[in-house]
């Protein structure tokens, strides 16, 4: 599990590693989500316990991708109405070889 924080933002990367760097603290890990996807499960597996979501592909490698929490906001100026929407956190999973490697979950402002 790897924790990155950058400005306002975070991300919390779960994947299976076969060394460690020298220095980095070594504890257990969740080894699935909250809804028990885990690392390991195909994409269809995956999409059977959290649906659809948004997907990529460039041959080598698929992700899947959830928004979540939503803040919507709409104004109006000149006769038109604007909606914006800001998306606070993400899910993600790569596959590689038709198998989950990596779970990513990240928001911020």
């Amino acid at each position: 599990m790897l924790y990155s924080q950058y400005g306002t933002a975070s991300d919390l990367t779960v994947t299976t590693v076969s060394s460690a760097p020298a220095g980095l603290p070594i504890h257990p890990a969740p080894d699935r989500t909250r809804n028990g996807v885990r690392l390991g499960m195909t994409l269809e597996q995956v999409t059977a316990i959290d649906g659809p979501g948004t997907l990529y592909s460039n041959g080598r490698y698929r992700r899947i991708t959830y928004n979540q929490y939503f803040k919507a906001s709409s104004t109006s100026g000149g006769g038109k109405a604007k909606i914006a929407v800001e998306v606070t956190a993400y899910l993600g999973f790569l596959f590689m070889n038709s198998k989950l490697v990596a779970i990513d979950v990240g928001g911020g402002v």
